[in-house]
């Protein structure tokens, strides 16, 4: 597998995520939204590059790259969660 296609669907499905929060902000109906739909987008991501170019993933089949794809996208949810602790303010 190549190294650097599980890091940009991270980074992408992030980046969508915070942008997705900007422009529902104050809506905390679709804020609860983000997990699921940034693990559905880091799936398609992974078939999407799966039918660019078979050897970038690196994987046998179309269910391997959306497997990739899916548990990338939930690890962009995670990275969000390390970050919101990490930088989180003690009262």
């Amino acid at each position: 597998m190549e190294f650097t296609s599980v890091p940009i669907i991270v980074i992408l499905c992030y980046l969508i995520g915070e942008i997705y929060k900007v422009v529902f902000k104050g809506n905390e109906k679709a804020h609860k939204l983000i997990p699921s739909l940034l693990t559905l987008l880091g799936g398609l991501m992974g078939v999407v590059l799966y039918f660019a170019d078979q050897e970038y993933l690196g994987v046998a089949g179309i269910v391997s790259a959306l497997e990739i794809g899916l548990i990338s996208g939930s690890a962009s949810t995670g990275i969000h969660q390390i970050l919101k602790q990490l930088t989180k303010k003690e009262n």
